[in-house]
């Protein structure tokens, strides 16, 4: 009968055994007649050591061995590669317990394996191996078979390593216009110029659309993009180069405030009574209620989740007296016929805003622009 070996690690001599009737087991798992390392050559006096038999003693009853693993992983995480040795054909599974299985692995698509670790395993036959993803490897389980098994090689498995993305800072760097700049990571580092996409969840289509993108220079990319005003969560994605499969960020919530204007009156005069009149405004802005009497003008917009208000207010008519404007946090006097006045006062989110014009004489007159900043 053949006796199978693993080639090669260190010297051990064989003496009284027929070079016909000795096969190696190369790394690859290809069958070499002893013979024919002879013609090329190679001493058969000498046989590697660690050889593990690939069957201690030739065992004649098959077994398999199975692999499975993960789709993929980011660069720098831990993966855990598992599998179950057994015997072949038998239902239910024969297990086999404290089989010794080689963890095997070679660059993707090179088929060159090489052991990587060993272990035994359970009771139950099963067995596991962690392994770091830094690139493209492909891996394979071998278990060299016993006196009793012969051995088995299972599947080949390939855990995509994908690159690690990193949110790193997002600010609004323009109330006004709604000027968004984020910031991120990309590890490893790609090649320079490489397109990193800005995504912004949409909850109700329940999907991520791309809002925006930029270039890495090395291991950084800066992207910059105008949007409305919103509490939303953003991320970031790229695509695969290999060795690296796609990577995406840890999603981060962001409150984008933007200005918007809550409403334009025309003038109006002090002398009108009234109770809640519902005020236009534009396409940003919500349902607005002005609520006025003789001697004052209030403003009660829906304000839920602003975080600044900024009135602009001015007097009408040359004739009219003096007025005063206040936003809480901050007053203003209007003069007669004078310049507009601009103010800008903090609120708390969550609350409803309340602005009073206060008029210093009956026959005042004001034109009055509230604009909210806002998140949506």
């Amino acid at each position: 009968m053949p006796i199978d070996l693993i080639w090669p690690a260190c010297v051990l001599d064989i003496v009284g055994v027929q070079m016909d009737s000795v096969r190696w087991l190369s790394p690859r798992g290809i069958m070499v007649p002893a013979v024919a390392l002879v013609a090329a050559g190679i001493a058969v006096i000498a046989i590697v050591l660690a050889p593990v038999a690939k069957g201690t003693a030739a065992g004649a009853v098959p077994s398999s061995v199975s692999l499975s693993a993960p789709a993929s992983g980011v660069y720098g995480s831990t993966v855990t590669l598992t599998g179950t040795v057994w015997r072949t054909g038998t239902s239910p599974l024969v297990k086999v317990p404290g089989a010794t299985v080689y963890l095997q692995r070679s660059v993707r698509g090179q088929n060159r394996f090489g052991n990587l670790a060993t272990t035994r395993t359970s009771s139950s036959g099963g067995y596991a191996f962690s392994v770091r993803q830094t690139s493209a490897y492909d891996y394979r389980a071998y278990y060299p078979g016993s006196s009793t098994y012969r051995a088995a090689v299972s599947p080949v498995r390939y855990p995509v390593t994908n690159r690690y993305l990193a949110l790193n800072s997002i600010t609004t760097t323009n109330a006004d216009t709604g000027a968004l700049r984020v910031t991120g990571s990309v590890i490893p580092a790609p090649t320079s110029g490489t397109v990193v996409y800005l995504q912004q969840h949409l909850p109700e289509y329940r999907t991520w659309a791309t809002v925006g993108s930029g270039r890495t220079a090395a291991d950084k990319v800066t992207i910059t993009t105008s949007r409305p005003g919103s509490v939303a969560s953003y991320r970031l994605v790229t695509g695969s180069l290999y060795p690296y499969g796609p990577g995406t960020s840890t999603s981060k919530s962001f409150a984008h405030y933007v200005w918007r204007s809550g409403f334009a009156k025309q003038p109006i005069s002090v002398y009108e009574t009234g109770s809640a009149t519902a005020m236009s405004n534009n396409s940003r802005g919500g349902l607005i209620t002005i609520l006025r009497d003789k001697n004052s003008l209030f403003v009660l917009p829906d304000a839920i989740g602003c975080r600044q208000a900024r009135s602009i207010t001015a007097q009408e008519s040359a004739s009219s007296g003096a007025a005063s404007i206040d936003l809480g946090s901050a007053t203003g006097t209007l003069a007669a016929g004078g310049a507009p006045v601009k103010l800008n006062a903090d609120i708390g989110p969550g609350f409803d805003i309340g602005y009073g014009i206060s008029a210093l004489a009956a026959s005042s007159q004001t034109n009055t622009t509230l604009e909210l900043l806002c998140p949506n």
